[in-house]
């Protein structure tokens, strides 16, 4: 009956208790990288104090020297660096920096003070407007038109492909804009077949809690929302109870098998999230690349190596939680493994107790 009472506990421990354990500590990391403030609010405002800075990196990446192998996108990078073109001055100048440090900065930091709990719930507007306006700037227009002085004049082939843009939308086309000067009206309608399809997808405003009837007031949302994720626990905590019952004959061996289940099932979760931000890096550095597209390979190698840097701090934020998380859970594992042993030296003492008590208790006299 024993033999069979320890598969039985096995195999709900295995197949029930570990899984479950498993995937509520992913659902517990996840959801307090998902609604924590510095990962909501912080993080982005960070991200966007740094925008301007990464731009120009990538800029100043792709002008060295066999940095772009694609001939014609190489043409383009050497006419803007002739052109004396600075992405920061022009995200500047055509208000995009203002847009990201004021209103979009802005309605980031109150999203983390009612995460916080440090101001009542209300409906968050994000205005697009501004930002609509900025890329209808003119000085894009200027900036373009100095770039292509730069480019030699266009030949029959190229100004029909120039002319196709003019007529329809810049993104209906799989193959680049050559690099070349065409004349001024063409330029100047392909500019604005781009403006309208960007004023198209870009609404004037944007709801962020659009959907959501009720937020809490008086308390921390990000808070609220993991406490009732760690409630979550009871499920994984009740199959692994139960299957260490079935399965122990005694208290030390009930303490052991909790704590073995318990460690398997965090180190099951916490070698995944060590070994993910690394691998997740790798994979944002190898997407699979269409070949099709407009933009040349090489700048999307060039754009992947610059943005390095954000991928890094994003995959720590995101996975941190998960490993602490799991990491509290092997703690917790280890706790119960080591309480197996105080039992067992309690058992022990037990007996050795009675085998004394019966060694001194002095025999009955023979009646006779």
């Amino acid at each position: 009956m024993n033999p069979l009472r320890k598969i039985i506990g096995l195999l709900v421990i295995v197949f029930i208790g570990i899984p479950t354990l498993f995937g509520i500590i992913w659902a517990v990391g996840m959801t307090r990288a998902a609604v924590s403030p510095e990962f909501l609010s912080d993080l982005p405002q960070e991200i966007i104090n740094e925008v301007p800075y990464v731009v120009d990196d990538m800029y100043k990446a792709m002008q060295k020297k066999d940095a772009i192998s694609d001939s014609n996108a190489r043409e383009w990078i050497i006419a803007a660096q002739k052109s004396g073109f600075s992405p920061r001055d022009l995200m500047k100048e055509m208000g995009l920096l203002d847009w990201l440090k004021n209103e979009l900065s802005g309605s980031l930091q109150e999203i983390g003070e009612m995460l916080r709990g440090e101001i009542p719930p209300k409906s968050i507007i994000l205005d697009l407007r501004p930002l609509k306006r900025a890329l209808q700037h003119e000085s894009i227009e200027r900036e373009f038109i100095k770039v292509l002085d730069q480019l030699p004049s266009c030949n029959s082939n190229e100004q029909d492909i120039w002319n196709e843009a003019a007529l329809d939308k810049y993104h209906d086309h799989d193959s680049p804009l050559p690099a070349c000067k065409p004349d001024l009206n063409t330029v100047r309608e392909t500019l604005q077949n781009i403006r309208v399809e960007m004023n198209e997808d870009i609404p004037d405003e944007v709801d962020i809690f659009e959907g959501v009837d009720y937020l809490p007031r008086g308390i921390s949302i990000s808070k609220g929302v993991v406490s009732l994720t760690y409630l979550l626990f009871l499920i994984p905590i009740v199959f692994i109870l139960i299957g260490s019952l079935i399965a122990a004959s005694s208290k030390s061996s009930f303490f052991r098998w909790s704590g073995i289940s318990t460690i398997i099932g965090g180190l099951s979760a916490l070698l995944p999230a060590l070994f993910g931000k690394n691998v997740t890096n790798l994979f944002f550095y190898n997407l699979p690349y269409d070949y099709s597209s407009e933009i040349p390979f090489d700048v999307h190698e060039v754009v992947f190596e610059n943005l390095g840097g954000i991928f890094n701090v994003l995959l720590d934020k995101l996975f941190s939680p998960v490993i602490t998380v799991a990491g509290t859970v092997c703690v917790v594992g280890i706790i119960f493994f080591a309480l197996s042993y105080a039992f067992t030296v309690e058992t022990r003492s037990d007996k050795g107790s009675d085998i004394s008590q019966s060694q001194v208790e002095p025999k009955a006299e023979d009646p006779k």
